[in-house]
């Protein structure tokens, strides 16, 4: 159903709105003359400066101009003339009329969240120029006179220092004389409009127009981007359709994605003036019809807390939530970040300059453009891969040492102490290194690597901004690039998400609901619909889920190691932990940028761990030479949010809505089920993986070719959830 866009809330105080805008007269509305007659012809006085050129705010005509779609205090674009004697004999072949078409911008539409919270929208500002009167029998002297007068009498009023040479202001006579002449680069503050208004003084004129802003300031400024530089006050002759005012496109963001929709239809208005100079009639031939507004997937609330919780935690990073059934993007978070209204209605060389060269990278929306290894988040797809290999079953026990030799290199874990024998549950609780490297050397590279395919990665997720594609390698990208297929080194270091592989935030957290529903990868989506102005739906996303093509039990057995690592005592991510719902993750800790000492920190996962309603990931990135771990620096972001974020009736909320969730086929693994840790981490004897790669050799012989079972042929497993 429709989403009717709200107003701000907290809008900055541009221009007090005191009544509802009017709605837009449709395209199709008749034609609507506004005929003016003069009392300069009345009074019998002289065309003269003062005479023609009215005060400022001396007119209320723009509400019939532009169909009611600005505020009916606000003052035209063009000052209504002094009443003059109307239509001469023969005024079409008069000398000195005019006749001008121009062209009525349409409001950009909005960009609001999924309650219609406005994140872009516009609002009516004020240029300040100056109107010229007839002054054809006056000398260039006196008209460059007359217009620096008022220029002067501006700049006495606001403290300005704004100059026009005399070729500006008799070129603009020349050609453009029916039309103010602008001078203000920039729409004057609401203070200064103000002084401007009460001062009254004749020929100086104010032109509103729209611009864009962006009321939640910051908030989701890498999401809906920004409009650029709108173009400069024209010059020259006024040709046919000219726009009333410059007007300004998307240029990054949903903004530049969705310019089209967002753009609207322009109307069109006929002006007349006679041979004084004077107008004579105002014809509106169309309406404006404003831009549609597009409906985004998220959630103001959860951005707003997403973003102050990352700005606590991180010096950069990001955090991605989704709603694990839909794919919505319920807050997308990424830090530094920056303020779009910089960029509007210009931003100065110098501040883009800074922006652009900030080492912290203000302008890079970490959590879709920036691409990280996943690190141990990664094992919980290489878990899926050796479980559907064969390679290893829920009970299968490899040891965990604190190294492990491959080839003539020695690859250590991140605990220098001996772990034990564990199964693929308490590897995942465990985040072990060395138990992946083990399972890796008995596996084929496919198993693994197509698995990460499988789940989304190494391509873009779809959301329609620009993002980052990041890699997942596989047998034939390794050999175009190295001309050998992934040997054991590499599969091991792939295994734990190192070496080639990239992801994006987004990427994590997308592959985390399928995980969490264990039955289809549900594209990520952060565009509901798009509604015109009358709240019809014109155009709406939905998505399509991929059925996975794995064993719903291998996620079961996943899902039970995920749910170790927050809620067991010997758990990586305990940080994410909350007392009234249960969390279910995976930690990850990585070298991202090796040359300079920095790691990554991670966690990723979803909850309620018994039927998901969220899904996540989180990232910080480490300053050079910082020792840093996901359940340290990544894992409480999480834990933070949904303490933060559950009240008690979001918490019922929430409960309700998982109960929804339709309940596990007979026979699966609870994820809850909370086995004592001896079952896990026993004293069994370590399994020789070199001793095993003979026999593995032999099986898999006897079984289809990697990954024909999964992706064709086979019988197909029946889905899940």
């Amino acid at each position: 159903m429709p989403v009717a866009p709200r107003p701000v809330q907290e809008a900055p105080p541009v221009v007090p709105v005191t009544e509802p805008t009017p709605e837009p007269a449709p395209a199709s509305a008749p034609e609507t003359s506004t005929p003016t007659a003069g009392a300069a012809g009345q009074s019998g006085a002289k065309p003269g400066a003062d005479a023609m050129a009215p005060p400022v705010g001396a007119n209320s005509a723009v509400n019939d101009l532009l169909g009611g779609l600005l505020p009916a205090d606000a003052p035209p674009n063009v000052a209504p003339p002094a009443p003059g004697p109307g239509f001469p004999v023969g005024f079409l072949t008069v000398k000195g009329a005019r006749i001008l078409n121009l062209s009525i911008p349409a409001p950009r539409g909005q960009i609001v969240d999924r309650n219609g919270v406005p994140l872009a929208q516009n609002v009516v500002v004020h240029y300040l120029g100056l109107n010229f009167p007839f002054m054809d029998e006056a000398s260039e002297e006196k008209r460059i006179a007359y217009a620096r007068e008022r220029l002067e009498k501006a700049n006495a009023i606001l403290g300005k220092t704004w100059t026009l040479t005399d070729k500006e202001i008799l070129d603009h006579y020349r050609d453009r004389r029916w039309l103010p002449l602008v001078f203000a680069n920039l729409p004057l503050p609401e203070d200064e409009r103000k002084k401007v208004e009460a001062a009254a003084f004749p020929g100086l004129v104010l032109l509103p127009t729209y611009q864009r802003i962006y009321p939640q300031q910051q908030l989701a400024g890498h999401i809906v981007g920004y409009v650029g530089k709108r173009a400069p006050w024209p010059k020259g002759e006024v040709p046919d359709g000219e726009a009333m005012w410059p007007t300004a496109h998307g240029v990054q963001g949903l903004e530049k994605s969705f310019d089209k929709q967002l753009t609207g239809v322009d109307g069109r208005v006929q002006i007349i003036f006679n041979d004084r100079g004077e107008r004579v009639e105002e014809k509106v031939i169309r309406h404006p019809v404003p831009g549609m507004n597009v409906v985004t997937t998220l959630d103001v609330e959860m951005q707003q807390l997403a973003e102050q919780l990352t700005e606590k935690h991180v010096r950069r990073g990001a955090f991605v939530l989704m709603e694990v059934q839909t794919g919505d993007i319920l807050a997308m978070s990424s830090y530094p970040r920056y303020d779009p209204n910089e960029f509007v209605p210009m931003i100065s060389a110098e501040r883009f300059n800074a922006l652009n060269n900030d080492p912290e990278k203000p302008m890079i929306g970490r959590a879709f453009q920036g691409v990280y290894p996943p690190a141990s988040t990664f094992k919980v797809f290489s878990a899926l891969g050796l479980l559907h290999a064969g390679t290893i079953t829920e009970d299968s026990i490899y040891d965990c040492p604190n190294s492990f030799t491959i080839g003539d290199r020695i690859a250590r874990n991140w605990n220098e102490e001996n772990e034990g024998g564990m199964n693929v549950i308490g590897a995942l609780a465990r985040s072990c290194n060395t138990w992946f490297f083990a399972g890796s050397m008995v596996t084929e590279a496919p198993y693994i690597t197509e698995m990460g395919v499988e789940f989304g990665f190494g391509r873009k997720t779809g959301i329609p901004i620009e993002e980052a594609a990041g890699l997942m390698p596989t047998d034939a990208w390794w050999q175009k690039q190295f001309g050998a297929k992934i040997g054991k080194g590499d599969l091991c270091n792939i295994s734990i998400g190192q070496g080639s592989v990239g992801a994006t935030p987004l990427q994590v957290a997308q592959a985390m609901t399928a995980v969490a529903n264990r039955s289809a990868l549900v594209p990520a989506r952060l565009v509901l619909q798009v509604q015109d102005y009358m709240e019809n739906i014109r155009d709406s996303y939905d998505v399509v889920p991929r059925e996975l093509k794995v064993p719903a039990r291998n996620i079961d057995i996943v899902q039970r190691g995920m749910f170790e690592v927050v809620n067991s005592d010997r758990g990586t991510g305990k940080n994410a932990s909350h007392e009234r719902i249960h969390v279910s993750g995976k930690t990850g800790t990585g070298q991202w940028n090796p040359a300079k000492s920095q790691n990554i920190a991670w966690f990723a996962g979803f909850a309620p761990s018994e039927y998901p309603v969220y899904a996540f990931a989180a990232v910080y990135e480490g300053e050079p030479g910082e020792k840093i771990g996901g359940g340290s620096k990544a894992a409480p972001i999480i834990g933070d949010f949904f303490e933060a974020y559950l009240t008690e009736p979001r918490l019922l909320a929430l409960r309700e809505l998982s109960d929804s969730i339709q309940v596990r086929e007979p026979g699966s693994v609870s994820p809850t089920v909370d086995p004592s840790l001896q079952a896990i981490y026993h004293g069994a004897p370590s399994v020789d993986p070199l001793a095993e790669l003979e026999q593995a050799k032999a099986a898999q012989a006897k079984r289809p070719p990697p990954f024909f079972r999964l992706f064709g042929g086979g019988k197909k497993q029946p889905p899940g959830r």
